[in-house]
């Protein structure tokens, strides 16, 4: 079988001579202070691990490889076979001190199969689909593949059974802790399910459900008046003089009647609806259920004026958290934990959660945003470099939105030097594009203003983002990211 000899002499205190254990290979030869993690990581590895290396670039004898998320320029030897787009696993032989040597394990359709099988058998675990898969993930993140890791993998498998090996294997990489709720929120950001905008209605039917049974009320009536929960704005705002109309109709006080003409906040009105002498009456119609869902609205979406104020998400995120588990105490106390209010709550709890052990690795927020006429689910993404801290006046950033009149749309942002902004709109349609483009000079003119110079570019694009390939995947990990071994002693 040919070998790769890889070059680090120059990068090592000790001397490391290069000598060929076959006639094919990869010869390597940093370029850049860059690559010092990938050869230190070379360096460090012992006869018998893996090591994974994909190629960038085929120019003559002269090939670019990816080793550790670092791109190394290095010479073709001999006849190896290799294109762009390869991903070559290699094993080491490192028995002599002066010497690195690298062999290809075997090519092909089943080569990713066998160093599987090598990898459980010598871990002991059976050769299933499941831990087959384990294996390929574990190589895909550039984690460890050894007897301990594999153990701990097919004692999580054990424990969630229903989990895909996938998530449990970037569940591991994210440093998020391995629960049946993380599972389920993964799952659901990875299968764009994961909107908390898109809760209000499955909520609200919640809220009108408790509504319709004593038990249900008196919980709903708790939940309402929590010191988190916001008043919100006028009921003007979401409904017009017919629908205000009918709720006047409900009540017979002719002060709440008045209030209900000069403004009213949705909070203070359900009081109101509930606290009346038959509330069992007024919960059937669809007033009411049209003020629950502004409540709703309210605690679970911020203005877009709001967003850029200090702290100001996290203050929203923070409420929502409080509020959401206090709401679910008391719906477990009140024996109304298989409703769906209870469901729902929980999962908009545990989504904030799993947000916030998110941010230990990536740099993410989910804004729900509150328009006149239609909610708004957007997610922000910052990006950053391996170590290194945001510079706000030199970022990139990824806005995705989800809108009700404008469908879907990704826009990538550049800051550079503190006032060029370059922006790129990926849309769906030709319609989108229309509109983006006939509206541009007004965004222009905008940021003219605050003293930022704009380039902005639109097009249609087929796909959006993929939060799993896009952002896990693809290196935006503050983390230096680990090699992965096979110790076929172990």
């Amino acid at each position: 079988m040919n070998n790769v000899n890889v070059n680090i002499s120059q990068y090592m205190k000790n001397e490391y001579n290069i000598n060929s254990a076959g006639n094919a290979g990869i010869m390597l030869e940093a370029k850049a202070d860059s690559e010092s993690d990938a050869l230190s990581m070379l360096k460090s590895l012992a006869t018998g691990d893996k090591v994974t290396a994909s190629v960038l670039d085929i120019m003559g004898n002269e090939v670019t490889i990816n080793v550790n998320n670092s791109a190394i320029k290095a010479a073709l030897t001999g006849n190896m076979p290799v294109n762009i787009g390869d991903t070559i696993t290699f094993e080491v032989n490192n028995d002599n001190e002066k010497q690195i040597v690298l062999k290809p394990l075997i090519s092909g359709e089943n080569s990713e199969n066998l160093f599987a099988q090598k990898a459980l058998d010598a871990a002991m675990l059976p050769v299933t689909e499941k831990n087959t898969e384990i294996v390929m993930q574990l190589v895909k993140n550039n984690m460890p593949v050894n007897k301990e890791a594999l153990l701990e993998y097919s004692r999580l498998m054990a424990a969630n059974p229903n989990a895909s090996p996938e998530t449990l294997v970037n569940l591991k990489k994210l440093e998020i802790p391995i629960t049946p709720e993380n599972i389920t929120q993964f799952e659901n950001y990875k299968n764009y399910e994961h909107s908390i905008s898109a809760k209000i209605g499955n909520i609200s039917e919640g809220f009108i459900a408790l509504s319709q049974n004593s038990d249900g009320l008196e919980a709903l009536k708790t939940m309402i008046n929590l010191p988190e929960t916001v008043s919100g704005e006028d009921i003007r705002t979401y409904i017009g003089d017919e629908q205000i109309n009918e709720l006047k109709n409900m009540v017979s006080d002719e002060t709440i009647k008045e209030s209900i003409t000069k403004g009213i906040t949705p909070k203070e009105l359900l009081n109101v609806l509930l606290n009346s002498e038959k509330p069992e009456t007024l919960v059937k119609s669809e007033a009411f259920k049209s003020v629950v869902k502004m409540f709703v609205r309210e605690q679970l979406l911020i203005n877009p004026a709001d967003v850029s104020k200090d702290n100001e998400i996290k203050d929203f995120y923070t409420r929502i958290l409080k509020q959401s588990g206090q709401m679910t105490e008391i719906l477990k106390q009140s024996g109304q934990e298989n409703t769906t209010a209870f469901k729902e709550i929980t999962n908009v709890k545990d989504n904030v959660s799993f947000m916030n052990d998110l941010n230990h690795m990536l740099t993410y927020v989910q804004i729900p945003l509150k328009f006149a006429n239609q909610n708004v689910h957007s997610d922000l993404y910052v990006f950053k470099n391996k170590g290194q801290k945001i510079d706000k006046d030199d970022v990139s950033a990824l806005l995705h939105l989800d809108m009700d009149n404008l469908g879907k749309m990704d826009i990538y942002v550049k800051l550079l030097n503190g006032t060029n902004v370059t922006t790129n709109f990926c849309l769906e349609n030709e319609e989108m594009l229309d509109f983006i483009n006939e509206h541009m000079d007004i965004l222009q003119n905008r940021l003219k203003e605050l003293g930022y110079n704009l380039n902005a570019t639109a097009k249609i694009t087929g796909t959006e983002h993929d939060f799993v390939k896009d952002f896990v995947d693809e290196g935006r990990i503050e983390k230096e990211v680990m090699r992965y071994s096979f110790d076929i002693r172990a």
